[in-house]
């Protein structure tokens, strides 16, 4: 499968559940509604509720796969487009990944992540980089590598310290080569320079919040 299949492919499959998904839990909750309502035998209510628990649960994974693997990488696309360099993606080569026991695919100025987080980044777009480590004990127990764009997302790839390094080289550094190696306070303070859009979502959320406890203090 070339990329330009990948991503019509992943065009088609968000039109679909765009559609039924809304369609189905309207369908689920209506079963619901009418199981309780209309069933009078106890034991037919609960096989019947049984049966829409499975159905639900099958339209939980669905919604879930639809918000983690495919609305984001829709929205990367479509950022893509807009930006006239969706062609830049196009040369990933799907065949097999980057790095062994990895789902990061390297193209000439793009990578494309499968998991934890479905995207699709330009290397230019990459401003600051680390590599994060969690240990127990003295013992590494994870290690992930954190990135944070031009436009102030930030996204997090499951590759080794030594894998970094060479994405680094290899990719990232040909087409973004004043980018931000390592965390630190004096690497933070050049990234908020460098992109005044570091810490809205984290605003937003605050916000949101403080919305929501002046509404409940005042109902109460």
């Amino acid at each position: 499968m070339t990329m330009q299949e990948f991503m019509e492919k992943k065009r088609k499959t968000a039109a679909v559940l765009k559609i039924w998904l809304p369609l189905l839990f309207a369908a689920i909750a209506g079963a619901y509604v009418a199981v309780f309502t209309l069933v009078e035998q106890p034991e037919h209510v609960l096989y019947l509720s049984l049966l829409l628990l499975c159905i639900a649960t099958g339209w939980w994974c669905a919604f879930v796969f639809y918000i983690a693997q495919v609305l984001p990488l829709l929205r990367c696309m479509r950022d893509l487009e807009q930006r006239g360099i969706d062609y830049d993606v196009y040369n990933i080569d799907l065949r097999q990944p980057s790095f062994p026991q990895t789902t990061v695919y390297c193209g000439q100025r793009a990578l494309l992540c499968k998991k934890p987080q479905a995207l699709i980044v330009p290397y230019a777009d990459i401003l600051w980089a680390y590599l994060y480590e969690r240990k127990v004990y003295g013992i590494t127990v994870e290690q992930r590598v954190v990135v944070y764009t031009k436009q102030g997302k930030r996204f997090w790839l499951d590759i080794k310290s030594d894998q970094f390094q060479m994405l680094l080289t290899r990719f990232v550094q040909k087409e973004a080569p004043d980018v931000i190696l390592g965390y630190g306070a004096e690497q933070k303070a050049r990234y908020k320079r460098l992109c005044p859009r570091y810490g809205e979502s984290k605003k937003k959320v605050k916000r949101i919040l403080d919305i929501v406890l002046m509404l409940v203090g005042k109902k109460q």
